[in-house]
């Protein structure tokens, strides 16, 4: 017990489990022991072991079959034969309290202990603490325990290893048991504070490990059924947890089953994904009565004709509730209406039964009933067991009587039948586990090991709990948090237990020590759930300061409350709750003493402005303590002189240093520049992603200065090395981007960074190296960097990489199907997180690929599922999100141009020529802007509109050629297609046009781009339509076979419906031809408008 880690409520049952107190003391037993209740101390019950029943039976530990659930039964167990061969299954059981859903689900302990599998259980209990995840890390400790007992333990330990990996030391913490887990170390810290700073409201990394440890264990050889009991009690961070169970469907032999109360008086209805059609849903009644019938004659062991009358009683006075029905039989013992004869069989009076007993509607009455019978010291003891709650520890309890009978004062006399002395040479863990033992006998209570109980059921646990007053229980509580103390020295073992019996009495609390106590317990609590990532339950116990005057908790505990607010923004921040995070952040500047106090608030505000795409804020809040707390002097409007001074003192400090000197630069040493440096850092990002490019590139330049005269850090240096290869980018310097942008990857590497690693392959990827790669060559470390920003909490930037993951697999020409559903399953990925302001990147490609496949009312319109169009640029816009306007917009120029809609395509390709298309001048979505920029402005041109438009086509060619030279391999095949538009756009030979088109589509089709080439296919037929009919027709039929492949169902659609309308021009032209041929031919010019009247 010493030695033991008893962080959560309920403590871990051993494996071992001892027989239940009926079979450990017989009747001959407990007289006996009732004779020496004397000799020990316990003279207030020395008379008999109960006053209830006096003959020692108490049908309530009757053990009986389950009864009128067959067909649930067989629900169960069909569902556990399923996962025994594949797959996982999920089975709800819900009814109202005392239907039996814990009764129900046991009766697969059987089945499944025949197959070798692992049955555990959680339960969450109504008088609880607040310790996050108690039942869930109750049954992976049960697991842990059978797996170690088992044979194929070394296996398991091995494939831990394997799967689990680094977060394993983080679940040994939380497991009591180190059979099967490595031990960890005090030094050990699993997730950074860094890591911290970057979660959200659903502890995803945390699930992410439990989902593994279950992954690892599970096997065709040992199932596990994985029940939870009573999750209606579930803090929000466990019903996080179990919502990702139920719904992850790439768990192999694992049952699920989770047991929840309906909605009854004031309870909540049960949570929405529990209708998950996927899941098996048991609902239970109460029974009807010919179970009624069957129920009462098992319990009292006799043929069901003879209990029929009496079962009719039963259904009448408890409602066919099996609880009840069970309460209600041994309450009829206890008064005597139900009694053995001479032959030792159960007789009963059925006309007295009705007379002397009330009805009782619901299942409390008769606990209530039954509690209220008990002798008091008995009473007494088990009020003192419902505080430490549904499962207890004798040896706690036992501290808690001793510290009632050692109080003096007086003011706890509702317990005076307790106050006992022990005779000598006995003690009072002597005196606990006989009243217990007592108890078990009564039903009231289960002994589940040799030092643990449980009450029988959370009614009889709530009816003991609610028998003392309210000032009673403050009292007693406060007691109990010095008892947990006192056990276990220091606040690490018990915090949550602590804590919560803290705050129940804190209104007994009165002096200025004890206020100061239940401030440190709560921020330790806090602090404690925060590293769990249980972040509402860590708002919880430091929002204890609300309650207490703020100028008096200030003065008496001015660190502390720094710590404890800052602590509370975090939390807050992972909720969501910025207003609440700004107001903890802001009293921390205000009662601030120095700028180290500062430090942590300012962090935390920039990081909530960020959160919610107010960047603006996040600048000014930067600024400010850029300026209060650092030496670094940065101008909140630079200019151009101020950035290339910077820019030449840079370049002056790279002078003559190879790569390999730049990767051996030593770290930094100083935390106040460390700090400078994460400052900086971020404030340079949020005026990039303002598009202040001035402020942006002189804070990279001054981070990288930094960098190199006080020492790199892990977390900032690979950042600004990226962004100076971007800067010499918007030079025209592309050597030199190359250059840094692979540089700044290599430091990943060599930092071993952990922070900042999505940013810096993002944008590495996203906007330097891409001019020398092909769409195939970024996929994958797009994807990576995705995937690291989700697990590092970087939601800003794996929400950025997932964007410039899907346009760039959009623009690869990949089958339009399979993107759909891959873009599907990475929005399910990161819709947990709750970042949907985040979504300006990601939903303007998805939205085009429904436009594409034919799932939106208008292909045209950025408008459908994912997004609509007109608010989704509004909010963009309010967020000053110019580069995800930029993109949402070029989204919309691709669909107008695809579809045609002219005037849209023209006041898209004008919009993208302002600051906001600027955005995308360094971005790879720059190459498709120009290519429909480029083919716009021709399809304008040949509308007969100005000229001008003709040179900004010819702008986007020169653009393509000044990439083809730098060896950009996307470029030539869109230079080729523009090239052969120009032909067309200013009437170039046929035999001309048709060779280039042709160029153009072999360069597509080598490129493997489907959609590029099937948009060449396309222009071709359009462009020779009025010249070469039977050609124009091959093209344009090969170009909805194109479109076909490629999935684009819509631009199918639309493409036979112009082949259609032409095939029908060319018929009445060839009419006309042959029946006016003989008198005069049309001219060209009549053709030529006519085509152009059919084209509009």
């Amino acid at each position: 017990q010493e030695n033991s880690t008893l962080v959560f409520l309920p403590p871990t049952k051993t494996m071992v489990r001892s027989r239940p107190p009926t079979e450990i003391f017989d009747d001959a037993t407990i007289d006996t022991l009732g004779a020496l209740s004397g000799s020990i101390g316990l003279s207030s019950i020395s008379d008999s072991y109960s006053s209830m029943n006096t003959d020692g039976i108490n049908l309530t530990n009757k053990r009986t079959a389950v009864h009128g659930r067959n067909q649930q039964i067989g629900l169960l167990q069909a569902s556990y034969q399923s996962v025994t061969h594949h797959g996982r299954q999920v089975c709800i059981v819900k009814g109202t309290s005392g239907t039996g859903k814990t009764a129900l689900v046991h009766t697969l302990r059987e089945p499944v202990a025949e197959t070798d599998g692992y049955f555990v259980e959680g339960k969450w209990c109504e008088v609880k603490t607040r310790a996050p995840f108690a039942a869930i890390v109750e049954a992976l400790s049960d697991l842990c325990d059978l797996v170690a007992q088992s044979e194929d333990a070394m296996n398991c330990r091995k494939r831990l290893q394997d799967i689990v990996g680094a977060d394993l030391s983080f679940l040994s913490g939380l497991f009591s048991s180190t059979n099967l887990l490595p031990p960890t170390s005090k030094d050990t810290i699993p997730f950074s504070q860094q890591d911290l700073d970057k979660a959200s409201n659903v502890p995803a990394r945390f699930i992410l490990a439990l989902k593994n440890f279950l992954r690892a264990l599970s096997s065709p050889k040992h199932p596990i059924v994985f029940f939870l009991d009573d999750i209606q009690w579930a803090d929000e961070a466990s019903q996080g947890i179990i919502k990702a169970l139920a719904t992850d469907f790439e768990f192999n032999h694992v049952l699920f089953v989770f047991a929840f109360r309906l909605a009854n008086d004031n309870e909540a209805p049960y949570p929405q994904w529990t209708k998950q059609p996927t899941n098996i849903s048991i609902e239970l009644r109460n029974l009807d009565s010919r179970s009624v019938n069957a129920m009462v004659a098992s319990v009292l062991e006799l043929d069901q004709n003879a209990t029929r009358e009496l079962s009719v009683v039963v259904e009448t006075k408890t409602g066919s509730n099996p609880f009840a029905i069970k309460q209600f039989l041994d309450l009829l013992h206890s008064e005597r209406l139900l009694k053995k004869d001479a032959t030792t069989k159960w007789k009963w009076n059925i006309d007295t039964v009705i007379r002397k007993t009330s009805y009782s509607d619901n299942v409390v009455g008769l606990v209530v009933q039954k509690v209220a019978r008990l002798r008091k010291d008995l009473r007494e003891m088990l009020i003192l067991a419902s505080m430490l709650g549904f499962h207890f520890y004798t040896e706690l309890l036992t501290k808690v009587v001793e510290d009632i009978v050692n109080d003096k004062s007086g003011v706890d006399d509702f317990f005076s039948s307790i106050k006992m002395e022990p005779a000598p040479n006995r003690s009072y863990e002597v005196i606990v586990s006989w009243m217990l033992d007592m108890a078990a006998k009564e039903g009231l209570v289960e002994r589940t090991s040799p030092t643990e109980y449980k009450f029988n059921h959370d009614r009889i646990q709530a009816a003991f709990y609610h028998t003392l007053s309210a000032e009673s229980k403050q009292r007693m509580h406060l007691r109990m948090a010095r008892v947990w103390k006192r056990k276990f020295g220091s606040l690490g073992n018990a915090v949550f237990h602590v804590a919560d019996h803290t705050n129940r009495g804190k209104k007994q609390l009165s002096t200025d020590a004890e206020r100061l106590d239940l401030l440190t317990v709560n921020a330790t609590a806090g602090k404690a759930a925060l590293d769990l990532f249980a972040f509402r339950t860590a708002l919880e116990y430091f929002g204890v300061t609300d309650s207490m005057d703020s100028a008096w908790v200030w003065k008496h505990a001015h660190d502390l409350m720094i710590e404890v607010m800052g602590n509370s923004a975090r939390a807050a921040n992972y909720l969501g709750q910025h207003s609440k995070a700004e107001k903890a952040c802001l009293l921390v500047i205000e009662n601030a003493k120095c700028a180290e106090d500062k430090k942590v608030a300012y962090q935390m505000l920039v990081s909530s402005y960020a959160a919610q795409n107010t960047f603006s804020c996040a600048l000014d809040i930067g600024h400010n303590a850029l300026k209060e707390c650092t030496n670094v002097s940065l101008s909140r409007n630079p200019g151009v002189i101020d950035v290339q001074r910077n820019l030449t003192r840079t370049r002056s400090l790279l002078k003559h240093k190879s790569d390999q000197e730049l990767l051996q630069i030593p770290m930094v040493s100083k935390d106040d520049i460390s700090f400078h440096t994460k400052i900086l850092g971020s404030h340079s990002l949020h005026a990039l992603m303002m598009d202040e490019q001035n402020l942006a590139t002189l804070g990279f330049l001054r981070l990288m200065q930094m960098s190199l005269t006080e020492g790199v850090t892990a977390e900032s240096t690979p950042t600004a090395t990226m962004m100076y290869g971007i800067c010499e980018l918007t030079l025209g310097s592309y050597e030199k981007a190359d250059r840094f942008g692979k540089l700044a990857l290599q430091m990943l590497e060599t930092y071993e960074s952990k922070q900042c690693v999505c940013l810096t392959k993002s944008l590495a990827y996203g906007m330097l190296l891409h001019w020398r790669l092909n769409h195939a060559e970024l996929h994958q470390p797009l994807y990576e960097s995705f995937d690291i920003g989700l697990k590092q909490y970087d939601f800003q930037f794996a929400h950025f990489s997932m964007g410039l993951y899907m346009y760039s697999r959009l623009h690869s020409g990949v089958v339009l199907g399979g993107l759909e559903t891959e873009m599907q399953v990475m929005l399910d990925r990161v819709r947990p997180f709750n970042q949907e302001s985040l979504m300006l990147w990601a939903l303007p490609p998805l939205q085009t690929v429904h436009c594409l496949r034919g799932d939106a009312d208008d292909p045209a319109i950025l408008s459908g599922d994912a997004m609509e169009e007109g608010p989704f640029i509004e909010k963009a816009i309010e967020a000053k999100n110019y580069s995800g306007v930029a993109a949402a917009r070029l989204m919309k120029l691709i669909l107008a141009f695809n579809f045609r809609y002219t005037p849209e395509a023209k006041n898209m390709e004008e919009l993208l020529r302002t600051d906001a298309g600027k955005s995308l001048k360094l971005h790879f979505n720059n190459l498709q802007l120009h290519l429909y920029s480029g083919l716009t402005c021709f399809h304008l041109y040949q509308k007969n509109h100005p000229r001008k438009y003709l040179r900004r086509a010819k702008q986007s060619i020169q653009h393509f050629k000044q990439l083809k030279k730098i060896g950009c391999p996307t470029a030539a095949v869109y230079l080729s297609l523009l090239e052969a538009e120009a032909a067309a756009a200013t009437k170039k030979k046929t035999a001309s046009v048709i060779a280039k088109f042709e160029e153009a589509i072999a360069m597509a089709r080598a490129a493997n781009l489907l959609n590029t080439e099937g948009l060449a296919l396309e222009l071709a037929g359009f462009a020779i339509a009025n010249d070469d009919h039977t050609r124009s027709q091959d093209f344009l039929e090969q170009a909805v076979q194109t479109y076909r492949r490629w999935g684009a169902r819509s631009k199918v659609r639309w493409l036979e419906g112009q082949i259609h309308n032409y095939r029908s021009m060319w018929a009445h032209f060839e009419g006309v031809r042959m029946r006016e041929s003989s008198r005069f031919p049309p001219s060209p010019c009549q053709t030529t408008a006519a085509y152009r009247a059919l084209d509009e």
